[in-house]
This record gives C-alpha cells, structure tokens and sequence, in this order.
C-alpha cells in the first residue's frame, strides 16, 4: 500500500499526511454516513446476532476512527498516524460490542471508546516506566494547565 497519491483527482491538500487507507475513510460521501435511525436499526440486529450488520457499522464509522486519530497525531510522538488509526480501530470494535440502541446514536457513543483505546496505546508506547493511564492524563491535563497559564501571565503557577 503507497502512502502517495495516485491523481491529482484524489489529492487532498488538508489530508496530504494521511495514507491512501485513511484518506478513504475521511473522503467517504456524505450518503455513507448512516442516520441516528440507521444505527440504531443496525445496533438492534447486531443485538439478534447479525455479524453482517456488526461490520456494516464498523465500515460506516471508519471515518469517525480515522478524524479521532488525526486530533491525536500530534500528541502521540513517535507514532504514526496508521497506528493511531489501528488503536482507534480496537476502540471502534469494543465500543460495537457493547452498544445499546436504546441510548442513542453509535457514533456519540463510540467517541469516548476510541479516544480511551487511542489515549491508552499512546501511553503504553512513550513511556519506559508503564505509568497508570488515569496518572497520564492528569499529568497531562496540568502540563497543559501550565503552558496556557505561562503564555497568559509570563510566570509559571504556584
């Protein structure tokens, strides 16, 4: 798989660092994107046991997966956006497996599970010392803190 454009046709000026199998799944028309009303038809026939409607749903929400590892690829240092993608997938699958119909749409529910499974692999694959995921994020979130309050004040917080 070339990670080049083939044609002017399929350049996306936006997405020039996605690989051809991303681009795809952001550049999905409009019309392959399901309604509430569809996902949740294919959430009560995964339910009965339908594997085709399952992979029906993945397929359709690949977009979701491929837009949730770009907002990442600039925190995950080191790792390209094809493993973000690959984490996010996971958290695509397991968010499937647990899905209720009856609590709205999939795509609203299957956001914070691939953000889990992205934010997790990332930090599994920076750190030498296996630091717990709930620790990582709150260093995170005061690194963050700091920054903002730095460029704001010109000091760093007490």
């Amino acid at each position: 798989m070339s990670n080049d454009f083939s044609s002017d046709d399929d350049y996306d000026d936006s997405r020039a660092i996605f690989p051809s199998f991303l681009s795809n799944a952001l550049n999905r028309n409009k019309q392959d994107l399901l309604s509430v009303d569809e996902q949740k038809e294919l959430g009560i026939r995964m339910i009965n046991g339908d594997d085709n409607a399952k992979q029906e749903l993945i397929n359709h929400s690949l977009r979701l997966v491929a837009s949730r590892a770009y907002r990442y690829s600039s925190y995950a240092k080191g790792l390209e956006i094809k493993d973000l993608f690959s984490m996010g997938y996971l958290g695509l699958y397991r968010a499937c497996d647990k899905y209720d119909p009856e609590k709205g749409a999939f795509s609203t529910y299957a956001i914070p599970w691939i953000d889990h499974s992205i934010r997790r692999g990332i930090n599994r694959s920076n750190s030498v010392i296996q630091i717990p995921f709930k620790l990582d994020m709150l260093i995170h979130r005061y690194s963050s803190f700091t920054d903002k309050y730095f460029k704001e004040n010109g000091e760093m917080p007490d």
